[in-house]
């Protein structure tokens, strides 16, 4: 993996993410303690807040985001999205740096490539797999029908 892979979080302008970062550094020095890791889905749940456009849809109001990919399918992602991310890494040693990248989407999503289909262990139907490789980082995410499920990262022999 490629040290510093999102350093852009220096930036003053980094969106509410600067906190989340630092955890990525201290992550890359050693494991991370149980309070701190306990910090972090609330962090990126405020971040969610602040970042995805608020939007009716029917009688319903909804946080999401829309994604172009260059394949040319549009994705949307939901607030869900980084809470199953979340659940999905929790005992991974780079949770941190995964709900940083799950947060900076826009950055590598949208040169994402379609990987096939695979069926669903515990939900009906099919998952769209995508790859990307972002700064040397080999990022999969899911989609069940056009929203994002999750993502996670691959080894970097993939």
């Amino acid at each position: 993996m490629a040290k510093n892979s999102s350093c852009k979080s220096s930036n003053p302008s980094d969106g509410g993410l600067r906190e989340l970062h630092t955890l990525t550094m201290i992550e890359q020095r050693r494991k991370l303690n149980r309070n701190e890791r306990n910090v972090i889905l609330p962090m990126v749940r405020k971040w969610a807040d602040s970042h995805l456009k608020l939007e009716e849809k029917g009688n319903t109001v909804e946080r999401f985001s829309k994604v172009d990919l260059v394949c040319g399918t549009q994705l949307i992602i939901r607030k869900r999205y980084f809470g199953e991310t979340y659940s999905k890494n929790r005992r991974n040693r780079k949770l941190s740096l995964i709900m940083e990248l799950s947060c900076r989407f826009l950055e590598w999503m949208p040169q994402a490539s379609f990987c096939g289909n695979e069926a669903g262990i515990h939900h009906s139907g099919e998952f769209s797999v995508y790859r990307v490789l972002h700064n040397g980082i080999h990022i999969e995410f899911k989609t069940y029908g056009n929203s994002v499920y999750y993502m996670h990262l691959l080894p970097d022999d993939t």
